[in-house]
């Protein structure tokens, strides 16, 4: 049986841990490649920053370490944050996750664009950079 054909829309984090996860796990069973409208010499914007959590860190370093690791250089690490509802109410403490043993790893901060590149570096194959969508 032929492999399975994927395409992806978009190379940002989402895209490219989609990507590395299909190429890391089923590789005999899927063919995918991931479409970006941004050239690779292209700097995203700088936008805003994006916090991976205590949990997402931990996902993420489990699924792709390599990844983590790019987004972690960076970034900067967190540690000392707080859930609240929206009542202000405080539903727990960073610091009191993390010394619990609970999370083990801290939550990073980074520009997006910084993210951007970052996953843009750990994954150039089967990548279309500058990529359009026409009408058929």
């Amino acid at each position: 049986m032929p492999p399975i054909r994927v395409a992806i829309a978009g190379g940002g984090l989402a895209g490219n841990i989609l990507l590395r996860q299909l190429r890391r796990h089923c590789p005999d069973v899927v063919s995918a490649r991931l479409f970006e409208r941004r050239p690779f010499e292209d700097a995203s914007p700088p936008g805003l920053n994006v916090l991976l959590n205590h949990n997402g860190c931990a996902a993420l370093a489990d699924a792709d370490p390599e990844l983590m690791a790019a987004i972690r250089a960076v970034g900067f690490e967190v540690r000392n944050w707080s859930a609240r509802t929206m009542g202000g109410d405080v539903l727990y403490h960073l610091e009191d996750v993390v010394a619990a043993g609970l999370a083990q790893h801290p939550c990073v901060v980074a520009r997006w664009d910084r993210v951007h590149a970052a996953t843009r570096t750990c994954e150039r194959r089967g990548v279309e950079y500058g990529a359009a969508i026409e009408r058929v």
